[in-house]
């Protein structure tokens, strides 16, 4: 239902500033969720490191932020999800912006200490997906 909406929304002028960003703010949640994979059990810091980067991406208060992240968890590894949320950035935002989310993406994998192949297959994905230059891995470090 959510994803329809994204969808649907592609290409369309957005009716309202707060609707639009809220559908950026919701398909950025999506995305960043997306490197933790479904099969692996989602450490404690991963999920604070998340927090803290939507903070950072769109200064949220901690209720919305929580919000955002129980809303992106029903879209978790849907394909079609995903791709959406990543066109809709594509379309939306600029490069600086989409660089950023790849950057948040790396720390967010790395919270645990670890980087775990999978997790660097996603981020991979995840940058071809955002159209995303190198320069985006920089700015993690």
């Amino acid at each position: 239902m959510m994803i329809d909406r994204l969808l649907v929304e592609l290409g369309r002028p957005p009716a309202k500033d707060g609707a639009a960003k809220g559908q950026l703010q919701l398909a950025t949640t999506i995305l960043l969720y997306s490197v933790l994979p479904a099969d692996y059990v989602i450490h404690h810091t991963e999920i604070s490191s998340l927090v803290d980067e939507l903070k950072k991406l769109f200064n949220l208060p901690r209720g919305k932020t929580n919000r955002l992240i129980s809303r992106a968890t029903v879209a978790h590894q849907s394909d079609s999800a995903i791709l959406a949320c990543a066109t809709l950035l594509k379309l939306k935002t600029d490069m600086s912006f989409r660089q950023d989310v790849l950057a948040a993406a790396i720390r967010i994998s790395l919270a645990d200490g670890m980087s775990h192949h999978f997790e660097i297959h996603l981020i991979e994905r995840l940058a071809r997906l955002l159209k995303v230059s190198p320069a985006g891995e920089r700015r993690a470090a």
